[in-house]
């Protein structure tokens, strides 16, 4: 809650932004755990530990809804954010097709991080 009793961030708080990230790396770390990392310095620069970020796993409209993941890594100096996630369902089996330089729509940072 802020300090006029309203819902949200503070004054001053770093708002989520709209973005079209570039897939940097999309790989396998077991036989259904992958990581992504995209090119979203926007991200990189806000992001805190304990937020996430909602990923439109596709162009089209299905799936609808995005898909909330943690952000793993934030690496200010690079310019990249990181996830880690696991393939169970269509839309992460989606993910797991993306390729480098592939754009994908992200929303974030989200989430009260940690300060």
């Amino acid at each position: 809650m802020s300090q006029d009793g309203c819902v949200g961030p503070d004054a001053g708080e770093p708002r989520p932004v709209l973005i079209d990230a570039e897939v940097l790396s999309n790989q396998a770390v077991s036989l259904s755990l992958y990581e992504t990392v995209f090119r979203a310095p926007e991200l990189a620069l806000k992001a805190r530990p304990a937020q996430f970020i909602g990923v439109k796993v596709s162009a089209g409209r299905d799936p609808f809804l995005r898909r909330p993941f943690s952000i793993a890594r934030a690496d200010r100096n690079r310019g990249t954010v990181g996830i880690l996630w696991a393939r169970v369902g269509y839309g992460t089996e989606l993910m797991s097709r993306w390729r480098p330089g592939e754009t994908v729509n992200l929303l974030g940072p989200l989430g009260n991080g940690f300060r």
